[in-house]
């Protein structure tokens, strides 16, 4: 009954405005999401959202191809990223040469597996983000 509820919810959007049941899903998402690339463990998110820890784990996945953070992280890769993108006005490998010195400086017990995660992730709800910016109504 919750999901067939959910489905009559994102055909009510997109009868009503347009968008399409995919946008609704990632904004009813996004909480989620910037949790996750802010550095919150998958436990931190569903004990402070109150979601069973299983359909954290699955949205996560999902979305960011990811299983999620173990621990709660002790920086936040969101911030960095966002900071060093709008100050540097840059992209890509320039962005992440500079996403992975701060890291390093920040929290040298970081490795390199993870600081790729975490600019991989960053960049990935960046594009979430401003996807739901221009489409949403």
């Amino acid at each position: 009954m919750k999901e067939e509820k959910w489905n009559e919810i994102k055909q009510f959007y997109m009868n009503s405005f347009g968008i399409s049941p995919e946008l609704v899903d990632l904004l009813a998402d996004n909480d989620i999401l910037v949790m996750c690339v802010s550095g919150s463990s998958n436990a931190t998110i569903s004990r402070n959202l109150d979601i069973e820890i299983e359909s954290i784990n699955t949205i996560i996945l999902t979305i960011l191809d990811f299983t999620g953070w173990k621990y709660d992280m002790g920086i936040n890769p969101l911030s960095i990223y966002n900071d060093l993108a709008f100050v540097n006005n840059k992209g890509g490998y320039p962005l992440f040469k500079e996403f992975d010195a701060v890291i390093t400086k920040k929290d040298p017990s970081i490795g390199e597996k993870d600081r790729k995660t975490m600019f991989r992730v960053c960049k990935l709800y960046d594009s979430i983000s401003s996807r739901l910016d221009k489409e949403w109504v």
